[in-house]
């Protein structure tokens, strides 16, 4: 499944949007997309996918960005779904030092 910005769902046929999730979204369909490989195109709010790319830092200790929270997001949709129960996967492609000032949100000052 593909995931894209629910603000800038251009794979499900919307208008492209501003939005914050990093890496994904850019607002086009790649001529190349091959449509018959999936049936559908998750969408994620920004703010979620910050949310859980907080999350896994500060739980899981992944340090992904926040494209791989929009993909985690995703997957958690997706193993809620009974066909799909015991099978979600993601994947963790991120280029960190986009995503850095996100990170430093979270440190602890004395």
């Amino acid at each position: 499944y593909p995931v894209e910005p629910y603000e800038s769902s251009v794979i499900n046929g919307l208008p492209p949007g501003p939005h914050q999730i990093q890496g994904i979204g850019a607002g086009i369909v790649p001529e190349n997309l091959d449509r018959s490989l999936f049936t559908e195109a998750l969408r994620v709010r920004s703010d979620d996918a910050i949310a859980m790319a907080k999350r896994l830092a500060t739980e899981e200790a992944i340090l992904g960005g926040i494209s791989s929270g929009a993909n985690v997001c995703a997957a958690i949709e997706l193993a809620k779904r009974p066909e799909n129960k015991g099978k979600a996967h993601s994947y963790n492609c991120e280029q960190l030092w986009r995503t850095l000032p996100v990170y430093c949100t979270l440190l602890r000052h004395p």
